[in-house]
């Protein structure tokens, strides 16, 4: 795309993060690293497929050593670049935002990062660990799952945005403590299964960017990782005694009546946060499309819709979705402070479904397909736990949207938290989520603050 914003946005900010903190030629011996140089000339030539062709962009380190260090920051931060310098696009559309070029310009840093460190990887495997137990946070434990998971037990799933290992349950634990705060000691939760489904640290944030945008932009693709993924985890949701091969395909089974699919189904609910919730969509488009070697498209299709998703800051990424989803995001009306990563994964859609300065209640419902958006302001003050469960209180100045914890921490007995509770109460238990109620939380509790726990 011509003339996109980024591209200038991403050559700002490489002129002020390395070029002009690095030395001249004359005065630095220090040669730039060949693999640096191939990159910045990768980049340059995106920079000429997206800015002004009357007046084209280009990096220029002719008289500059590039810091192998500097660059490797640049290169880490791209993404947050593109969030923090979406908010002064005042007209952003997703033709800027998942244009083509942005993605291979992720593409073009992860093949730099992954050819740079064997500790990175641009492949991964989801990595999933289980709750012993949940009568109280404080004091449960976590293990690493391997076991055939029941389909005739109340399963939950939590796809989220952080890094776990293998070998270390405690870390998981630490993760689960630090985003869903005390939500998780909620009735609803009890005699379920809990599980947590994160990326390993092999793949950080800054190679899973494209993973999250191809998501938005192809919404019914999926990769190895999710067909491995459910093959491991949902298999006996789809058949008794399934047998795969290497491919992935079925070569033996047991079928299920389609009561029984649908059965199945209903004991799959979905919890995912920002880019888990892309990954738990990409998982779903796995197990559709596996179950399609078995079941016609009038036996999966309602057994498909009795999976609950619930997301967090990442809408739908289609009008029709085979699941049953509600898409949660709070952003600040008073201050005009928007969800940034929202606004630019989506923004026509966010532009829709956001709160904003004119509105009279505290939470608000977009309807966008087949799916429910709803939005939340942003809890005024809030302390949350962190990830050695110690209270921690947040600067009113550095409120931000995007937490998960706006929703999940029920001390501040906010709107925000109310509603999310409300939704999963209803959502885990399979029970309509009502809009006056939703309504009703939000008006009642802007104006006098005693608004009935739900």
């Amino acid at each position: 795309m011509l003339n996109n914003p980024f591209a200038k946005i991403f050559y700002d900010d490489f002129n002020s993060r390395v070029i002009k903190t690095c030395n001249l030629k004359t005065n630095n011996p220090t040669q730039t690293h060949p693999s640096v140089n191939k990159t910045i000339h990768r980049i340059n030539t995106y920079l000429a497929k997206c800015s002004d062709p009357k007046q084209p962009l280009q990096i220029d380190i002719s008289n500059h050593n590039i810091p192998t260090r500097d660059f490797n920051d640049y290169c880490a931060s791209l993404r947050a670049t593109m969030i923090i310098g979406s908010k002064n696009i005042e007209d952003i559309n997703s033709q800027m935002s998942l244009d083509e070029n942005i993605l291979n310009i992720f593409d073009i840093t992860n093949q730099y990062f992954t050819t740079r460190s064997d500790k990175v990887s641009d492949i991964y495997d989801y990595i999933t660990h289980k709750l012993d137990h949940n009568n109280n946070l404080e004091q449960s434990t976590m293990h690493l799952n391997n076991e055939t998971i029941s389909h005739k037990e109340n399963n939950v799933f939590i796809f989220g945005v952080s890094r776990d290992k293998e070998d270390n349950p405690n870390l998981a634990a630490a993760h689960i403590k630090h985003t869903m705060q005390d939500m998780i000691d909620e009735p609803y939760f009890k005699d379920r299964n809990i599980f947590t489904v994160n990326f390993p640290t092999s793949y950080p944030e800054e190679i899973a960017v494209p993973s999250i945008l191809n998501t938005i932009k192809y919404p019914d693709d999926f990769g190895e990782a999710e067909a491995l993924f459910v093959q491991n985890n949902w298999q006996n949701f789809i058949a008794k005694e399934i047998e795969f091969n290497e491919d992935g395909d079925i070569t033996n089974h047991i079928k299920y009546s389609p009561q029984e699919l649908q059965d199945n189904m209903k004991n799959l609910s979905i919890l995912g946060y920002c880019a888990g919730s892309a990954n738990a969509h990409r998982c779903i488009n796995a197990l559709k499309e596996i179950s399609s070697q078995i079941y016609t498209k009038e036996e999966l299709d309602p057994a498909l819709k009795n999976i609950s998703v619930i997301n967090y800051a990442f809408l739908p990424p289609k009008e029709k979705l085979d699941y049953t989803n509600i898409s949660v995001f709070c952003n600040d009306k008073s201050t005009n402070n928007p969800e940034a990563i929202v606004r630019c994964n989506f923004p026509e859609l966010y532009g829709q479904a956001k709160l904003n300065q004119k509105e009279i209640n505290s939470s608000k419902i977009t309807k966008f397909g087949d799916s429910n958006i709803i939005s939340l302001e942003m809890p005024k003050d809030i302390k949350i736990r962190n990830k050695t469960a110690n209270l921690v209180s947040r600067e009113i100045n550095n409120r931000n949207g995007h937490r998960l914890q706006n929703v999940t921490n029920l001390s501040t007995n906010s709107t925000a938290s109310k509603v999310y509770s409300y939704i999963l109460k209803q959502s885990l238990n399979r029970n309509p989520v009502e809009d006056k109620i939703i309504r009703y939380l939000g008006n009642n509790i802007q104006h006098n603050n005693n608004g009935n726990s739900l």
